[in-house]
This record gives structure tokens, C-alpha cells and sequence, in this order.
């Protein structure tokens, strides 16, 4: 499988022979193939354990293993999903449908623990926010939402009441993409893209002082800037510093927005953010590089973990990675047959390597009934790594070197060393003494010279 902690760029494409293919980023080798996949657009996602897939054609989910190119389970779904997103604590499962519904299952058990009619189109993104208490979802009927977890899987709770924790129809045309900054939901900003050709900045909250309380109240989305693209934006990532937009484009170019500009006054470098107080920034107001190589739709795109390298993949299946300083491609995989329907980059983890198969995922329920809210048995699997030792072996350790520092061959062994420690002690201060008295004589000569003159 490869070294461990090396970067792997996996990508998924839709033809006739759909499949799943896993390289390694910096040297191109391949890594792994799954086959058997018709995934579309933000409905697959990886894990140390598997790789999941929402089928476009059937009400399936495609489960492989890292070690196994075959496909090992496949579960059965309420309906056809277009979007799936995973928490990044791996504890929830949210899928979207063409119908405009909204799914959220627990990982451990598999219970369906939510389900909604949430647009009027179909939802084309469902994202976490950083610290899994919000899922937002966005829609080709122009609304993202928002929605507090906690809510969502409350057992207590009438589903019927729940509403989102806010909505927002700031843009005009079906949401392409959605990207939420890092931190805690109270602090990161999200970035959305519309076939409106726009990329808006946001605040989700707004902080409200009340007398002597500061209580973050969830409001609306706080507009922070509107970016105007030259071309539709089909697909975003964030530089991770948030310094940067990317933007794969309709036109078949990938454009880096940058946030912040740099100027100087009076001899000294400053700099200050694009846009702000829900400003519309366009054409020589914006600092835009563009990424030229591909010849049709950009359909996804992915930073490597230091932001250095970018990989893309378009609508004729082409998978370039860009050096992001110079804008050059440095690397061009095999070609798909068809569109690439998603692309990730990620870090090889030692359990992707050493893979052995014991972790099996739990089927998703398709309905909610009452006994699985008052049985509620999650199942968590619990190994033992290769490279973990129990406390017995730590006992057995410690008592080894206890009996190995005891022993009469250890003893006879420290004796002869503080013996030879001891001789080349008195060695040097052998030597020492002589020194002394050579310098003694010196500065004795030395004094007479003087009292002769």
C-alpha cells in the first residue's frame, strides 16, 4: 500500500467501467483500484477503515476495504442519494437526495435518527462545520441551510417542530459547493458557490450583547464579501490558512482568489482583507492567478495537507496536480474514461495500510421506528494494534530488566567497568600533575627575567 503518512489522491469517475482509483500524489504510483462504482458529484468519502459510495443509479452504498478492490457490503438506502458527508468525529452519517430530502444516520448503530423534506430541488452539498455541530445543506433551489445536530438526534424531541437553526437564499441559482472554515461554529466563516457566478464569504452568527452577557445568538448568515467570477464556479477548496479561494470554473480554468491584499505605506508592509461588510468585489478590485491546462469543466478539486500542490479533475476525465507557487502541472495520472465525479486528497494512515478487514460498517436503517429510540445499542469495534502491547507485557518487561540488572553477570560486568572508569581517573591526573609542574617552572623563569631587567 505504500509508506505510511505519504499523501494519496483518490478519484471516482463516471463511464461504462466506473471505478475508484487511489494514487500516491508526489510520485504518481498507483495505490489501490475499486471497482464497480457510479458515485456522483460529493457522494463518496474515506476513512481509515473504508471507502464509502453513494450510487447515482440505485438506492445503494458501495463499501470497500483498502485491501480489497471488490466491493465488501452493500447497503441499502431509503432512496437514490446524490450527497453523502461524514462527521469528522465519524460519528454521523448525512445523505441528500434528488427529492430534496435530508438523512442522518448514527454511525455506530445505524439508526435513522433524521429525516426531512428540506428543499423544494434536489440537495447538491451537505457539509459538517468543523466541530460537527452544524450540517449544512445546499440546494439546486438556491437555499443553504443550517442545522444544529444536537437537535437532529435529540430522542426527546417532536422531528416535526425541528426547523433549521437558520436559512439563506443570498444567491439567485443552484449551490455548486459549499466550504466551512476551520474553529468552532461560532468563529469560522463559510464560502459558497452558485451557478450565479458568485463565491460569498460569510459569518454564520452574529454575536448579540445582552446588559452584562455576551451570548452568541444564531441569526442569519453575516454577509462578509460577494466575489463576481468571470465563469460559473463548479467546485471550491480553501487554502487552509483561509488566505486564498480556489475555484474550479465552468471554463475549464481553476482561479486562486486571494483574501487578503498586501501594500505598503511609509516603508512598511500591511495588509488588509478584500471585500467586508457585505461588499461586492468584481474584476480589478480582486487579485486572481488562474490554473490554465484543462479543456473542459472543472468538477472537483482538493489541496495537498501544505497547500503547495492542487489536484483537479474534469468533465473528460483528465486528473492534473498543479505546483500552487509557479501555477505549473507537475503531474498528470492516467485518464478516466468519463467525468471525474470526485477527487480527494488525503494522508495515508497506518491502518489504510495495514487494513485486516475487522471493523464491518452498520447497515443503515431506511425508516425510523420506536424501538430503535428506546433500544439504542451502539457497537463500536475495539483492536489492538500491532504496535500496542498489553500491561502484561509491560510487567514482563520492567520484571526482565530488573532480574538482567541483579544478576551476577551484571555485576561482575559493572564491577570490571568502574575498575577501568577508575584507572583512567588516575590516569589523567597523572598527566594533570605534570602539567601543573611544567607551568610552575615556566612562570618561575619567567618572574626571574623580570627582576632581572
Amino acid at each position: 500500500m505504500g509508506d505510511i503518512l505519504t499523501e494519496l489522491i483518490l478519484t471516482a469517475t463516471l463511464a461504462q467501467d466506473a471505478h475508484i482509483a487511489v494514487h500516491n500524489l508526489h510520485t504518481s504510483s498507483h495505490v489501490a483500484t475499486f471497482r464497480g462504482n457510479t458515485s456522483g458529484h460529493h457522494s463518496l468519502f474515506v476513512t481509515d477503515d473504508h471507502v464509502i459510495s453513494a450510487q447515482q443509479d440505485k438506492a445503494l452504498l458501495n463499501v470497500y476495504r483498502w485491501n480489497k478492490e471488490a466491493i465488501d457490503q452493500k447497503i441499502i438506502l431509503p432512496e437514490k442519494l446524490s450527497v453523502l458527508a461524514v462527521s469528522h468525529n465519524w460519528t454521523w452519517i448525512a445523505g441528500g437526495s434528488a427529492s430534496g430530502k435530508i438523512y442522518l444516520w448514527e454511525n455506530g448503530s445505524g439508526n435513522l435518527m433524521f429525516v426531512r423534506d428540506a428543499h423544494y430541488q434536489p440537495v447538491s452539498k451537505l457539509v459538517f462545520s468543523s466541530d460537527d455541530a452544524l450540517l449544512f445543506s445546499g440546494s439546486q433551489d438556491s437555499s443553504i441551510n443550517a442545522w444544529w445536530i444536537d437537535q437532529l438526534v435529540d430522542l426527546s424531541s417532536d422531528q416535526d417542530e425541528i426547523r433549521p437553526a437558520t436559512s439563506w437564499t443570498a444567491h439567485n441559482l443552484p449551490i455548486t459547493d459549499i466550504k466551512i472554515g476551520a474553529g468552532p461554529y461560532v468563529s469560522a466563516r463559510s464560502f459558497t458557490a452558485s451557478v450565479d457566478q458568485t463565491v460569498k464569504v460569510n459569518l454564520s452568527l452574529k454575536l448579540v450583547n445582552l446588559t452584562l452577557f455576551q451570548v452568541w445568538e444564531l441569526a442569519d448568515f453575516t454577509l462578509l464579501t460577494t466575489i463576481v467570477l468571470p465563469e460559473i464556479p463548479t467546485c471550491l477548496d480553501i487554502d487552509p490558512a483561509e488566505r486564498a479561494i480556489y475555484a474550479g470554473c465552468r471554463d475549464g480554468v481553476i482561479r486562486q482568489i486571494d483574501l487578503y491584499h498586501r501594500s505598503r505605506s511609509d516603508g512598511l508592509a500591511s495588509c488588509h482583507a478584500v471585500g467586508g461588510n457585505g461588499s461586492i468585489v468584481s474584476g480589478a478590485q480582486l487579485s486572481i492567478r488562474e490554473f490554465k491546462a484543462h479543456s473542459s469543466e472543472i468538477t472537483s478539486i482538493c489541496l495537498s495537507f501544505d497547500a503547495t500542490l492542487l489536484a483537479s479533475g474534469d468533465h473528460d476525465g483528465q486528473v492534473y496536480v498543479w505546483d500552487v507557487p509557479t501555477r505549473q502541472v507537475v503531474r498528470k495520472l492516467k485518464s478516466h474514461k468519463g467525468p471525474v465525479t470526485f477527487l480527494s486528497v488525503f494522508l495515508q494512515t497506518e491502518q489504510m495500510v495495514n487494513c485486516k478487514g475487522e471493523n464491518q460498517m452498520q447497515p443503515l436503517k431506511r425508516v425510523q421506528n420506536e424501538r430503535d429510540r428506546v433500544e439504542h445499542d451502539v457497537i463500536i469495534n475495539l483492536t489492538r494494534t500491532e504496535s500496542g502491547s498489553s500491561d502484561e507485557d509491560c510487567v514482563e518487561m520492567a520484571e526482565r530488566a530488573v532480574s538482567e540488572f541483579l544478576s551476577p553477570t551484571s555485576e561482575s560486568a559493572l564491577k570490571a567497568q568502574i575498575d577501568s572508569l577508575q584507572a583512567d581517573l588516575d590516569k589523567v591526573h597523572g598527566y594533570y600533575e605534570d602539567l601543573r609542574g611544567i607551568h610552575e617552572n615556566l612562570w618561575k623563569e619567567h618572574v626571574e627575567l623580570q627582576l632581572k631587567q
